[in-house]
């Protein structure tokens, strides 16, 4: 185990190639870099283990690399990278980047969303889908109910249309982890290109716009703490607080 091997290992696990145990029970096994650190400090303390009691050489230890942690001021795209990264895009990647920013979703929500989760009478998705299993639906993941975005909905109405023929919202399950990688390096957004920075663009831009915390978490399906924590410092009256703190 080396450099070369982490990070190729780090880029398998963020495509799904590798992971989700030895039965795979999980359809969809890509990694957060989150995942992956863990993953990695794990291994790496087994061979510190093994190398203490005298399994390993001190030669033999392997060179681990982690995934650099993301600045919290990169962890999100401008409303300008964004509009960008959404115009430049066609096809099946369009419709993506507007179905997981619109809704806030997590890549998986919307890769395999179904036809039957969708609610265009009451405008809502359901990002819970029939295909989860029990103890998907426990998980601290949530997927909650979200109302369908007035300018998402045009993109929901043609897929339902086009793709009525199958039960899959998008016509068929797809990564999308690939070609919206590419899509965001070719724009120069290497460093933001991974899908899961949609959900943390929408919940920052709602709350640049001055939504109020407990309706992004609502949408998001985390707790309010969670948003508080994460995404707590783009609120405006988060920052009208600290300025009172602060004195100035």
């Amino acid at each position: 185990i080396d450099i070369p091997a982490s990070r190729a290992y780090a880029e398998a696990r963020r495509m799904g190639l590798v992971g989700g145990g030895p039965q795979r029970k999980r359809k969809d096994i890509a990694g957060s870099d989150s995942t992956i650190r863990r993953e990695l400090v794990v291994l790496r303390a087994a061979a510190h283990h093994a190398l203490r009691w005298q399994r390993l050489d001190a030669n033999e230890m392997p060179s681990i690399e982690m995934p650099a942690e993301t600045p919290r001021d990169e962890v999100w795209l401008t409303q300008t990278e964004f509009a960008v990264a959404r115009s430049t895009a066609t096809g099946a990647l369009r419709d993506f980047i507007d179905v997981a920013y619109f809704t806030a979703a997590r890549r998986a929500s919307v890769e395999r969303a179904t036809r039957f989760q969708v609610d265009l009478a009451n405008s809502r998705l359901n990002l819970s889908s029939p295909h989860e299993s029990a103890n998907q639906r426990r998980s601290v993941k949530r997927r909650p109910v979200v109302p369908i975005d007035p300018e998402l909905r045009p993109t929901i109405e043609r897929l339902m249309e086009v793709n009525k023929a199958s039960e899959w919202l998008f016509g068929t399950p797809r990564s999308m982890y690939r070609p919206f990688k590419e899509h965001m390096t070719s724009l120069g957004l290497e460093a933001k290109s991974h899908p899961h920075i949609l959900r943390h663009s929408r919940a920052t831009h709602l709350l640049q716009a001055g939504v109020d915390i407990y309706s992004v978490a609502r949408l998001l399906g985390d707790t309010v703490a969670t948003v508080e924590r994460v995404y707590g410092h783009h609120s405006p009256d988060y920052l009208a607080d600290a300025i009172k703190r602060s004195g100035a």
